[in-house]
C-alpha cells in the first residue's frame, strides 16, 4: 500500500508543481518583480515546508538526528542533484546579482550553520533563535532590494492576461492559484517522504541514514519538479532562486524552529557531511562565475558528485 500512496505523491507533486510555477511567474511580471525574486522567496519557502514538517516532528519527539541529517542531505541534494540535473537537461544561465549576492549568501549561511554544530554540543535554543532573527532579515533585505524589471510589465499582464477582468482580480487569482499549487507539492512531498521512510524502515536503516538519503531526497522532490518544470518553461531565474532560497530556508527556518523546539545534537561525524555540503556550494560558485552558466558537463559532474556523497554517508554512518 505504501507504494500506491508513494505513485499518488508523485502524481500529486509534479501537477501541483506545474501550476505553482505559472501561476508565479504570472503574478512576478504582473508586479515587474524578477522571478528570481519569487523563487527565492515565495517558491523556496514552499518547497522548504516538508523538511519543515520533518523538523518540527523530530523535535517533538526528540529525535532530532533526522532533522540534522534532512537539512544537510536536502541542501547537497539541492545543489548537486537538482541543479546538476536541471543543466544536463537544459544549460542554466546564472544572472550576475546571483553569482554576486545570493550564493555567497547560501555559503555564509551553511557556514554559521557549520560553526554552530561544531563548536560545541550542536546547536542549543540560543542559536536556533539567531538562525530565526536572521530569517527575518533576510525576508527583510530581499524584499527592500527587489526592484521592478520594467516599467511595462503591469501593461503586459494587463494586455495580455486580463482582457475585461481588472488587474487586481487577476492577481488575487495568480496568487491563490500559487497557494494551491504549492499545497500540492507540500501534500505530495509529505505523503512520498511518508511512505518512503515506511519503506526504508522496513529494510532496516538507521535514524540518520534515513534522513541524509531517503528523507532527505524525498523532501529535495518539490525542488526537483519544480525545478524540471521552470527548465521546461525557461525560467531559469525561477528555478536557480528557488535553489538557493531552499538552502537558506532549510538552515534558518527549519533548523531555528526545530533547534527552538529541542536542542539538536551533532556526532562525531557530522563534520564530513558539513564539508561535503560546503564544497558543492562552493564548487556551484565556481561554476557560475567562470562563463555565468552551468553547462551539460558541469550538472554531469555535479550529479557524480552527488552519487559519491550518498555512498560516502553509506559508509560513515
Amino acid at each position: 500500500m505504501e507504494f500506491v500512496w508513494l505513485f499518488v505523491g508523485f502524481a500529486l507533486l509534479i501537477k501541483g508543481a506545474d501550476v505553482m510555477i505559472e501561476a508565479a511567474s504570472k503574478l512576478a511580471r504582473s508586479f515587474g518583480i524578477p522571478t528570481m525574486v519569487i523563487g527565492l522567496t515565495v517558491i523556496a519557502l514552499g518547497t522548504s515546508m516538508p523538511e519543515a514538517a520533518i523538523g518540527i516532528m523530530s523535535a517533538v519527539n526528540k529525535t532530532n538526528q533526522l532533522t540534522l541529517g534532512d537539512v544537510i542531505g536536502s541542501s547537497v541534494a539541492n545543489v548537486a542533484l537538482i541543479i546538476g540535473f536541471s543543466a544536463v537537461l537544459r544549460p542554466l544561465t546564472i544572472q550576475p546579482g546571483t553569482i554576486s549576492r545570493d550564493i555567497p549568501l547560501s555559503i555564509m549561511v551553511q557556514a554559521v550553520f557549520a560553526v554552530f554544530l561544531l563548536t560545541g554540543q550542536g546547536i542549543d535554543r540560543l542559536e536556533s533563535i539567531t538562525l530565526m532573527i536572521a530569517l527575518v532579515g533576510y525576508l527583510f533585505y530581499m524584499v527592500r532590494s527587489s526592484k521592478p524589471e520594467n516599467n511595462e510589465s503591469q501593461d503586459t499582464f494587463n494586455k495580455s492576461d486580463s482582457g475585461e477582468k481588472p488587474v487586481s482580480a487577476m492577481r488575487w487569482r495568480s496568487f491563490l492559484i500559487t497557494l494551491a499549487g504549492m499545497a500540492g507539492v507540500m501534500g505530495g512531498s509529505k505523503l512520498i517522504a511518508d511512505n518512503a521512510i515506511l519503506i526504508a524502515e522496513g529494510f532496516g536503516l538507521s535514524e540518520t541514514m534515513i534522513g541524509i538519503t531517503v528523507v532527505a531526497l524525498g523532501t529535495s522532490l518539490p525542488e526537483l519538479v519544480v525545478s524540471i518544470v521552470s527548465v521546461t518553461r525557461k525560467e531559469h531565474g525561477l528555478l536557480v532562486g528557488n535553489i538557493i532560497g531552499s538552502n537558506i530556508f532549510n538552515i534558518l527556518f527549519v533548523v531555528g524552529v526545530s533547534g527552538t523546539i529541542y536542542p539538536i545534537a551533532s556526532s562525531d561525524t557530522i563534520w564530513i557531511n558539513l564539508a561535503l555540503m560546503l564544497t558543492v556550494s562552493v564548487l556551484f560558485l565556481l561554476m557560475a562565475k567562470r562563463s555565468k552558466r552551468i553547462s551539460r558537463p558541469e550538472g554531469s559532474f555535479l550529479l557524480v558528485f552527488y552519487v559519491a556523497f550518498l555512498a560516502l554517508a553509506v559508509l560513515t554512518t
